[in-house]
């Protein structure tokens, strides 16, 4: 696929004109979800025959994924929370690990936060068990850098089996 780039100055047009009220707003209400979709559809395919393309896909994507998570951590945690578990592949082959398990960590502090005012939907129990198997996941392979490794394995295994005892709660 085709991919454009824009001029600075035009791009810096375009952002002026979104400065009308709500319009930016909007707009990134749109991109979240847009990237959300593309980043779950991407999910499965990290680990099939397309991996090298869909890896090649996932980097020249990655500035609008780390825009929607960012606007995901201020307006909709479930998506960006969803976002960051969609990508635990890509973070852990090709990406960087540590930014994987900043983004999840950020995610689940913000949804332990907002835990008073929300219900515990089937949704909400599910996303949290996949931020924990990322997170499980990605702590894993943090262990294999040398440094607190004990420490990452241990945080891992009890995200997994926390992640686990969500999955069976349903």
């Amino acid at each position: 696929s085709n991919r454009y780039s824009m001029l600075e100055t035009i791009r810096q047009y375009a952002h002026e004109k979104l400065l009308e009220p709500g319009e930016a707003e909007r707009l990134q209400t749109v991109h979240l979800q847009f990237y959300l979709k593309f980043a779950e559809a991407m999910q499965p395919k990290i680990r099939s025959s397309e991996q090298i393309e869909i890896l090649d896909h996932l980097e020249l994507e990655l500035d609008n994924l780390r825009q929607a998570m960012a606007w995901g951590l201020q307006t909709d945690v479930l998506a960006e929370i969803r976002i960051a578990a969609a990508l635990k592949w890509f973070w852990s082959i090709y990406g960087d690990v540590g930014e994987g398990i900043d983004w999840l960590e950020q995610g689940m502090k913000r949804l332990d936060a907002s835990e008073a005012d929300l219900s515990t939907s089937n949704e909400r129990i599910i996303v949290r068990a996949r931020a924990l198997d990322g997170l499980g996941f990605l702590y894993y392979g943090q262990s294999f850098n040398g440094r607190n490794s004990t420490s990452y394995l241990e945080k891992g295994c009890k995200c997994l089996l926390e992640s686990i005892s969500l999955y069976q709660s349903l």
